[in-house]
């Protein structure tokens, strides 16, 4: 997708919500002058922005990002062909507010935003993946807002190094379970 397709593509389906207006929220498309300030996310976050920014001027994906004051307070990523197992259409990656700001509706509008794009490039449906067990609240959320379990079985997404409250490092595994929602 064209660099001004796609800035054109999000100013028209941006969808208004009086709380954001508040805070003031932009949803764009990262750009690699945003890497400096993208560390104030998380951590890690700067070098997979490199990443995700390559794959985006390749056009496989659009990085979302959510800014206040021109600040990053969340990201998404939208694949436009899906990485979930469920093989059709477009998916939603690594969605993620931070924790201060959580509840406000802007994982929402990234959502919402990642759907609309999706819609407007001809794709029928959207997929997610959520740990079932570890992130209950998560899964909930998204069936409010109309994702659906089609039916597959957990698989392992992915394992991580995490620490445990006593500074102890162990592995994780993320085992994930697909949603798909129509558009």
């Amino acid at each position: 997708m064209p660099q001004d397709l796609r800035r054109q593509a999000l100013a028209s389906v941006l969808p208004q919500d009086y709380r954001l207006d508040r805070l003031g929220v932009t949803i764009r498309a990262a750009e690699p002058s945003d890497l400096p300030t993208i560390s104030c996310l998380r951590s890690d976050e700067p070098e997979r922005a490199r990443r995700r920014l390559d794959s985006q001027e390749s056009g496989h994906v659009l990085y979302l990002l959510a800014l206040i004051n021109n600040l990053p307070v969340g990201t998404a990523l939208l694949h436009w062909q899906s990485i979930t197992r469920v093989p059709v259409g477009a998916s939603v990656s690594d969605l993620y507010v931070i924790p201060q700001l959580r509840g406000l509706g802007i994982g929402t509008q990234l959502l919402k935003t990642s759907e609309a794009l999706a819609r407007a490039a001809g794709l029928h449906q959207i997929s997610l993946a959520v740990n079932p067990t570890e992130n209950r609240r998560v899964r909930h959320y998204y069936e409010r807002l109309g994702y659906r379990d089609p039916g597959g079985q957990t698989y392992l997404n992915a394992t991580y190094t995490r620490v445990d409250e006593n500074g102890n490092e162990y592995v994780f595994e993320d085992w994930v379970v697909d949603m798909v929602k129509r558009l």
